[in-house]
């Protein structure tokens, strides 16, 4: 992937279970259905989602993962992005990217370890010798009492709407408007949110039956290689940094969460440090990527069929320990070039390269030790793929009995002293090279 002006995100927010008022990783989402009465949160398997930012722009590409076994559900989502109505615009669309991936460091640690119990091995038994080959493995601005519509889209059965809200008290109504039944105090999260410096986003299902027709089952999550077949929130909105917020998931309280946060470009996130202290990041690299499985305004600097990077943030607490909005800044540490080189590789050419440099440099030290020359050891060091007893019989049979060299001590030493050499220098590399990986 070429050099791109901005970074992007994923999200996938695992949710457990459905409480009577409870906000959802991105903001708040309900789910009525007819035999009930009350509004109750939707519960989610999976929320997934792609951010990008592109030239000052976010792009946030939302999959709006609904219950579409329910004929006659109606879903409704509610979340806030910095911005102004005049700057913030949504749409609907019917595809959602599919990706997958190599964890980068962990790739690469595998490609740096895996080989060297083996190469050990190898030195030490020569019946191992021939095993030397590491496995790899719409409507615009409409004004009523306290709150105000500034874009409206309808397609696909789901509507999208920007809104602004003075208080809670106008956001209920507005609410209200759209039968969604909650009271002031069960909004209460999104009161930082009532301000000048933010928009809301509202999604809900505008026909179930449309839904149904435009996502049949048997199309649903279908995939061309590129891209999933289901319904996705598009919102733009200004930023200087990615954006998530994370403050209304807290309304969960004590119940465990399980949240995926994933962004494509290498980047660092930013938050309480309490919070991030429970989260598992890792960086990945897709081998191919498609541009085309997302919108324009996402695509950037992406090249079809070159690399994908993108990291991988995943929470497993209580909501409650979700006290702060997240950002991500690019990671760029004198590092990273060094980690996604060594996450790429899919070959044992490494691996290899190390075990003869290590062969050959455990040689010629022995060999300055013993006799004091390096040229001859260090040669005769390579054969210790066939196991170190090998490499005493050709260094003892070259300098001792037909050179006629005089070593300082017996074949035996020469031997252990290799094996125990080889031993320590391999281990010293392997952390040498690992250490990287770790920043």
């Amino acid at each position: 992937m070429k050099t791109r002006t901005g970074h992007a995100i994923v999200l996938v927010a695992a949710l457990a279970a459905v409480l009577p008022t409870a906000a959802f990783a991105d903001g708040s989402s309900w789910i009525r259905l007819r035999d009930y009465a009350t509004w109750l949160p939707l519960h989610q398997d999976e929320q997934s989602a792609f951010l990008a930012l592109e030239d000052g722009t976010e792009h946030m590409l939302i999959a709006i993962n609904v219950q579409l076994d329910q004929e006659d559900a109606q879903g409704f989502w509610l979340f806030p992005v910095p911005g102004t109505p005049d700057t913030v615009t949504v749409d609907l669309l019917d595809r959602f990217p599919a990706t997958y991936g190599w964890d980068v460091i962990g790739a690469g640690q595998a490609r740096i370890t895996e080989s060297v119990s083996l190469e050990i091995g190898v030195v030490i038994n020569p019946v191992l010798a021939f095993l030397f080959l590491p496995a790899m493995q719409g409507e615009r601005q409409r004004d009523t009492a306290g709150f105000r519509i500034h874009q409206h889209v309808e397609k696909h059965g789901l509507r999208a709407e920007t809104i602004t809200a003075d208080s809670v008290q106008a956001l209920a109504q507005y609410l209200a408007g759209k039968e969604v039944a909650l009271a002031a105090e069960e909004l209460a999260l999104f009161e930082p949110y009532l301000n000048s410096s933010y928009v809301l986003v509202a999604a809900s299902i505008a026909s179930a039956e449309a839904l149904h027709a435009a996502f049949p089952d048997d199309e649903r999550w279908t995939t061309d290689g590129a891209a999933h077949r289901w319904p996705a929130l598009y919102v733009m909105f200004p930023a200087e940094k990615l954006f998530y917020p994370m403050r209304p998931t807290a309304g969960y309280g004590d119940q465990e969460m399980t949240v995926n946060i994933a962004t494509i470009g290498h980047t660092t996130p930013e938050g309480d440090a309490a919070m991030l202290a429970r989260a598992d990041r890792h960086d990945y690299v897709q081998d191919y990527g498609h541009p085309d499985a997302f919108p324009p305004g996402m695509r950037g600097g992406m090249t079809e069929g070159e690399p994908l990077y993108y990291s991988r943030l995943e929470f497993r607490c209580p909501a409650k320990a979700f006290t702060s909005d997240l950002t991500f800044s690019p990671k760029n540490t004198r590092f990273s070039r060094y980690q996604r080189f060594m996450g790429a590789q899919r070959f044992i050419g490494i691996p290899i390269a190390k075990f003869f440099l290590l062969l050959y440099i455990t040689g010629g030290v022995c060999g300055l030790a013993f006799f004091g020359e390096w040229w001859r050891p260090a040669f005769y060091g390579l054969l210790g793929f066939m196991s170190f007893p090998v490499v005493s019989h050709f260094t003892w049979r070259d300098l001792v009995h037909n050179g006629g060299r005089q070593p300082r001590a017996s074949a035996f030493l020469y031997a252990l002293s290799f094996l125990t050499l080889f031993i320590a220098l391999n281990a010293g590399v392997t952390s040498l090279l690992l250490l990287p990986l770790r920043y």
